[in-house]
């Protein structure tokens, strides 16, 4: 599994905006693992989600204002995966497809 593309990070976050009441205030902890990078663990995942090789300063605690511009790995999947805002129900697949092809990003087959 990749990490998510910058670009697609916007399209899952206008998803987020548009299916949780609450998108704009989730925080997230992003902090120091064990292996000096930075990032955090997302449950579901057997390792964690690193951010930017360049990052060298965990960002804390962030909203998604803040995971926008730091352009966050581990908001990205937390979002994409269902573990957002405590609800277990994620933007589906077809919704985050939906909007990339209303954005233009992709078309539809």
């Amino acid at each position: 599994m990749y990490p998510p593309g910058s670009s697609f990070k916007i399209i899952t976050s206008t998803v987020a905006l548009e299916t949780f009441t609450n998108a704009e205030t989730v925080r997230f902890e992003c902090k120091r693992l064990p292996d000096g990078r930075v990032g955090n663990y997302v449950r579901g995942w057997g390792k964690p989600i690193r951010d930017d090789l360049l990052d060298k300063e965990p960002h804390g605690s962030t909203d998604l204002a803040k995971e926008l511009i730091f352009s966050r790995n581990a908001y990205a999947i937390l979002i994409e995966n269902g573990r957002y805002g405590g609800r277990s129900a994620a933007p589906a697949a077809a919704e985050i497809a939906d909007a990339a092809v209303e954005l233009g990003l992709i078309g539809r087959e």
